[in-house]
């Protein structure tokens, strides 16, 4: 019997996430998606790649036999999504590994988390809750990712990277060895992080350096 599932959010992880269904169908993994929850009013009663928007995500409640998809977070308001999802029990969300991702056998990954095609995860990495992980990541030994944290296409984390919780690792970013990303910050965009950045930051460049927020960098 196949499973209900809603999608939240109608943007672009969302749309892709939907394209993921059939290839999970192939290995045995039997969803029926039928439809995207979006706090956007201009996308109730529309449809994004032949799926309705339902309603806003305090809706999601009245739907008690779907599973649900955290398909939610941009850099603008990624640090929103625990508020956003507090009402959902953690029971209902799937965790989505894609079939082209490859993961160690003895990664961990938590609940509502995403693995996009083409990642590779190396051995005795920890993923949290609520992670995304974007297409052609590598993610390389013992490296930790906090709950509700996401990382961009093509970024590159060396071994035993500590990323808090509510991060945004920019994509193509690098981080160095052993580099800890404080909760609730952001590495903008093709940085290369060579030291430690600091919660609630903004850093950027190469090397990367606190745009705002977070501790002075010295």
């Amino acid at each position: 019997m196949e499973q209900d599932v809603i999608i939240l959010g109608a943007a672009g992880t969302g749309g892709d996430v939907l394209e993921w269904f059939t290839e999970l169908a192939a290995q045995g993994l039997s969803y029926c998606p039928t439809g995207f929850l979006d706090d956007d009013e201009r996308k109730w009663g529309t449809e994004v790649r032949s799926l309705p928007v339902l309603g806003p995500l305090r809706s999601a409640l009245e739907y008690p036999t779907a599973r649900f998809v955290d398909a939610l977070g941009s850099p603008s308001n990624f640090a929103r999504r625990p508020d956003l999802l507090s009402a959902i029990p953690e029971d209902r969300f799937l965790t989505l590994v894609h079939p082209r991702a490859h993961l160690s056998r003895t990664v961990q990954i938590g609940s509502g988390s995403l693995v996009y095609p083409h990642v590779a995860v190396s051995s005795g990495v920890r993923i949290g809750s609520h992670v995304t992980i974007l297409a052609n990541v590598v993610v390389n030994h013992d490296t930790v990712i906090g709950d509700y944290s996401i990382v961009a296409s093509a970024a590159s984390l060396s071994g035993g990277v500590r990323i808090g919780t509510c991060c945004y690792i920019g994509a193509g970013s690098h981080l160095i060895q052993r580099a800890a990303i404080g909760d609730g910050s952001l590495v903008g965009m093709g940085s290369v992080v060579i030291r430690d950045v600091p919660p609630r930051a903004v850093v950027v460049g190469n090397p990367a350096r606190v745009l705002r927020g977070g501790a002075v960098d010295r």
